[in-house]
């Protein structure tokens, strides 16, 4: 098992293990705040197990769209490439969620052999899908806010800085549908090349010219698959959201969980955060509690509450699961190798 481990990255492991860390003293903040506590005790665990479900059947719906476009390229069973993908989910505490992608990346190749390049590709296209969905919707309420103006300058600096890393990565992952656009960006990364310590920059320029090439080779019809279930992917996870208020027996219009979904899922992009820890606590606090929407209003208690069972549902319930199904294929593989070295020993002993 050690030598698999290490032979995977360690590293991965580590980050989510430390990150899980920080979330539970994070939550264990927030649940006592004066009120929390009695509010989560209140929880019923039926339709809050219904909302973990729901961001559970988000993630997979998301893998599925990947592993769609990736099994065009690849001769892999659909059970393969959703059970690595899944493994790789708790790789996703890190900036912009990219640590899930390079680990599928990995796994793939290591386990069967899968270009690194055409598995970061097919995950580029979902995660540009869905950043479309999601730069369509922000504009919008970011927007109504900025009429209203009710958004104070912590509010606005954070939403504006999520936001225009959601636009740009929508435009880098999707502009080079259009293989022009894709060459300027490959020359673009090439130019950075050329200054000392930049010098990667030449292995990101050769991706983007692969992941133009990629994209040109998907069918229309395909994109719309998997545009299709990137978007189911995408209502699930806001149901997800929605049973979390439910749990509580809390009721709110939805215009403020749309609002609140938008403002979760920018900051979640927002760069050098994982997956937007703490700032997601503060900032949802701050919207909760100002006086943006007419006839809604939350205690204190009432909205740590909702931030707690949250972070439970986005982060602590998929990171365990993908870990454990992780540590799980993995012992399953050394035992399979086993197997097989066992049996050439019994026969090079006989012969």
């Amino acid at each position: 098992m050690v030598q698999v481990l290490k032979k995977i990255d360690t590293g991965f492991i580590l980050r989510a293990i430390l990150t899980l860390v920080i979330v539970f003293i994070l939550l264990s903040i927030l649940a006592g705040i004066n009120g929390a506590s009695t509010t989560l005790q209140s929880t019923n665990p039926l339709i809050f197990a219904i909302a973990a479900s729901f961001f559970i059947l988000s993630i997979l719906l998301w893998l599925f769209s990947w592993a769609y476009l990736l099994k065009k390229r690849v001769n892999l069973s659909y059970s393969s490439l959703l059970l690595t993908g899944f493994c790789s989910v708790f790789g996703s505490l890190t900036p912009v969620q990219l640590g899930s992608d390079a680990l599928r990346g990995f796994l793939l190749k290591d386990r069967f052999g899968v270009s690194f390049t055409k598995v970061i590709s097919a995950s580029l296209i979902v995660k540009g899908i869905k950043f479309l969905l999601l730069a369509l919707t922000s504009s919008l309420i970011f927007g109504f806010f900025l009429f209203e103006g009710t958004l104070n300058s912590t509010l606005f600096y954070s939403l504006l800085s999520g936001f225009l890393m959601v636009i740009f990565a929508t435009l880098l992952f999707l502009l080079p549908l259009k293989k022009s656009f894709g060459r300027k960006i490959a020359r673009f990364f090439g130019n950075f090349s050329k200054v000392k310590y930049l010098g990667f920059c030449s292995k990101v320029e050769e991706f983007f010219i692969s992941y133009s090439a990629y994209l040109h080779r998907i069918s229309v019809s395909s994109f719309a698959i998997a545009f299709f279930f990137a978007f189911l992917s995408w209502i699930a996870e806001f149901l997800a959201l929605y049973f979390v208020f439910d749990s509580l027996s809390l009721t709110i219009p939805f215009s403020v969980l749309l609002s609140l979904f938008v403002l979760v899922a920018v900051l979640e992009r927002t760069p050098f955060l994982p997956r937007g820890i703490g700032l997601i606590e503060i900032i949802g606090i701050v919207f909760l509690s100002i006086p943006v929407f007419e006839n809604f209003s939350l205690s204190f208690g009432e909205i740590a509450s909702i931030m707690v069972l949250f972070n439970i549902v986005r982060l602590v319930i998929p990171t365990l699961l993908s870990l454990i199904v992780f540590l799980l294929s993995s012992t399953a593989k050394i035992e399979r190798k086993n197997l097989y070295l066992s049996k050439d020993e019994k026969q090079s002993h006989n012969v």
